[in-house]
């Protein structure tokens, strides 16, 4: 009797035991779509990477000193205004020379950019009374 179990225990495992074929078909399709799964959490780490990059480029450099048009970016004005902060002495700046001959062009500090940014532009000098 023991053995009429185990053997019919033995044709029931082997009815419900799927075929090596059919395992193997199994194994593709779930390793297909791990595949697809993989693809698609790799698009996503992409697009993610790539907007990394796209903010680390927006960034700029530190830079030791910046043009008018530089600064006039970085703080939204127009460039006659910043060199006009420059001219009035709102603004610590330097001239430089540039190009040819002898025109010169103001330089701003990153701290000045920064104590700009921070603090607001120098009070406006009082003008000087010739006696």
């Amino acid at each position: 009797m023991l053995r009429a179990v185990l053997a019919d225990d033995a044709a029931g495992r082997r009815a419900a035991a799927p075929r090596r074929e059919e395992v193997a078909e199994d194994e593709e399709a779930v390793e297909e779509g791990e595949a697809a799964d993989g693809i698609e959490d790799l698009k996503e780490r992409l697009e993610r990477i790539e907007a990394a990059l796209d903010v680390l480029a927006a960034q700029r450099a530190v830079k030791d000193f910046y043009t008018t048009g530089e600064v006039a970016e970085a703080l939204g004005k127009a460039e006659f205004t910043v060199r006009e902060w420059c001219r009035l002495g709102r603004v610590r700046a330097e001239k430089r020379p540039c190009g040819r001959g002898a025109s010169r062009e103001w330089k701003i500090s990153h701290a000045e950019l920064t104590r700009i940014n921070n603090e607001g532009l120098l009070p406006q000098p009082r003008p000087t009374t010739r006696p």
